[in-house]
């Protein structure tokens, strides 16, 4: 069956990943949700997309210049400048909220990270899941999946955290995409909805060698049946009930 994430929670109703978001995501029976993680000055692992919170929240704060109380004294409203107060979320809270929900779910983490010389957040990380003591790629019903769109990253988890299920996320097409990707140590091969639009014979192609397929951000109910009857192992959508309910009219 086919894997529903929420894609930084429901992010297509509530503020992108904020608690609210995926308190949401989960409530509407989503099968895990999913998480960009950055670096905050003081070292804490935080849950954001971009490198400024300007476009989320009503501050222009760098994360990696900033630090956990600075950006706490921020409205992550989201882009649509939703009304409420809403704060940034520690990844370590999101995963307390996922384990909360005492059923299996998926947590899919994408590291955002400025450099790949160093791997200060990916070590961060796996310091971070092995103090939640992960076993098999999973902190009891919770099943990890570590991303990156940086080869070098998702060579480092491999090395780091050799038990947790990879994928390689791709955006753009160039020459012998399907060929170079699949050389990638990772089990998933992780392509956006419009480039699949573009070349959907890369399916083919990936699992030929072996790749599962995680496909983001699937939003459109043609889309979202597309990759149904395509057998597509992952996908993430921001908004999970939709896509929910029609799994279940597909079957």
């Amino acid at each position: 069956m086919t894997l529903i994430l929420a894609h930084r929670g429901a992010s297509g109703y509530q503020p992108e990943m904020t608690q609210a978001a995926y308190e949401l995501g989960l409530a509407q029976g989503a099968d895990g949700v999913e998480v960009d993680v950055r670096l905050t000055k003081d070292g804490e692992l935080i849950a954001i997309h971009d490198r400024n919170t300007k476009r989320v929240s009503n501050g222009a704060l760098n994360i990696s210049a900033s630090t956990l109380n600075e950006l706490k004294a921020l409205n992550f409203y989201g882009e649509s400048k939703q009304a409420g107060n809403f704060s940034i979320l520690k990844l370590v809270d999101l995963i307390d909220l996922c384990l909360a929900a005492n059923r299996n779910l998926v947590l899919a983490i994408e590291t955002k990270h400025p450099s790949i010389n160093s791997f200060i957040l990916e070590k961060r990380l796996a310091k971070l899941l092995k103090n939640f003591n992960i076993k098999n790629g999973k902190i009891a019903d919770l099943q990890i999946i570590l991303m990156s769109f940086n080869w070098f990253a998702v060579r480092a988890f491999k090395r780091l955290m050799p038990g947790v299920p990879r994928v390689l996320l791709v955006e753009h097409n160039y020459p012998f995409l399907g060929l170079l990707t699949a050389s990638a140590t990772a089990e998933y091969i992780g392509p956006g909805i419009e480039l699949l639009n573009k070349k959907p014979r890369l399916i083919e192609v990936w699992r030929k060698r072996g790749k599962k397929i995680f496909v983001w951000t699937v939003d459109q109910p043609k889309d979202v049946e597309w990759c149904l009857k395509k057998g597509v192992e992952i996908f993430v959508s921001n908004f999970p009930d939709r896509a929910l309910k029609l799994r279940r009219e597909v079957g």
